[in-house]
């Protein structure tokens, strides 16, 4: 269209439209870009972070358990006792809650606490590391959010693109077959339709679902889950961010499994679409170690 701009001439309203298109279309482009972008090392970093966090948490929980042994404090030992056999299985939006609680115990016992070890100076990066992995979760949140955000505005641009074409483009276009014929057949060799068809099923206004699959310990998305559906017979995978999306589905009732190694196997999630539905159905799913660590 951007190579034949004679044949627009003379038509506002197919000039709006193909205007209309054309941003829609850089708007796509602009989007795919973003969502190409790795975020391993965002999740790296919380990683790092969350890693360091319970390695100091752990001997500030060994000094708290001292300090409760020394001072007959019963419930503090039966606490700070429940948080070491916890802590590895901890959420990541939990630790930090965790790490200030041990922080603030500590904290009205440093004389004992810096007697057994633990001098105010660790008790104060201990609290630094908490601060600064809240700041990073939430940043990373916000990205992963912001990811899913672009994916839906992206799926709906696409849908308002095949509208234009469909409704308002193609049908002006077979108007310029005699007087822009280099045009019109540029343009209907580059919309031929790439047929996908399924099996038995009934050209009906199309559903879909879509949805992200996390860690329940470490809340990161998990890359290459095994996404099932049962009425299509289908495997799908999530990407790196743990997306996954089926689409072209006739409405109905669907049963949705989800499987991946290292993994407890979660109940299939059983839901039904009506046209033009999207249904989001997320899975957090946990390590099969968990209670182990």
């Amino acid at each position: 269209m951007n190579n034949n701009p004679d044949a627009f001439e003379g038509f506002p309203e197919i000039i709006d439209a193909r205007d209309m298109f054309i941003s829609k279309k850089t708007r796509i482009s602009v989007l795919v870009t973003e969502l190409k972008k790795p975020y391993t090392e965002v999740y790296g970093l919380k990683a790092d972070s969350r890693n360091k966090l319970r390695s100091a948490l752990k001997l500030a929980i060994g000094t708290g358990i001292t300090v409760a042994k020394r001072q007959n404090n019963a419930p503090l030992l039966l606490a700070l006792k429940n948080y070491k056999l916890t802590l590895n299985r901890t959420t990541i939006h939990d630790l930090p809650e965790m790490a200030n609680r041990v922080h603030t115990e500590l904290m009205q016992n440093v004389t004992v606490a810096a007697g057994a070890g633990l001098t105010a100076e660790k008790l104060s990066a201990l609290q630094e590391l908490t601060t600064n992995f809240r700041e990073i979760i939430e940043s990373t949140d916000y990205e992963f959010s912001t990811r899913k955000t672009s994916r839906k505005e992206m799926k709906t641009l696409v849908s308002e693109c095949i509208h234009i074409l469909q409704d308002e483009l193609d049908p002006f276009v077979g108007h310029c077959k005699d007087t822009f014929p280099e045009f019109y057949n540029a343009y209907t060799t580059a919309r031929e339709p790439k047929k996908r068809t399924k099996k038995g099923k009934i050209n009906t206004e199309m559903v879909d679902i879509s949805g992200t699959v996390t860690d329940s310990v470490t809340a990161f998305p998990i890359a290459n889950v095994i996404i099932t559906l049962l009425e299509e017979d289908s495997v799908f995978t999530t990407d790196e961010d743990g997306y996954y999306e089926i689409d072209e589905l006739t409405a109905g009732k669907y049963n949705v499994g989800c499987h991946c190694q290292g993994y407890d196997v979660p109940e299939n999630v059983k839901a039904e679409a009506t046209a033009g539905e999207s249904l989001v159905i997320d899975f957090i799913l946990v390590p099969v170690n968990a209670a182990l660590n």
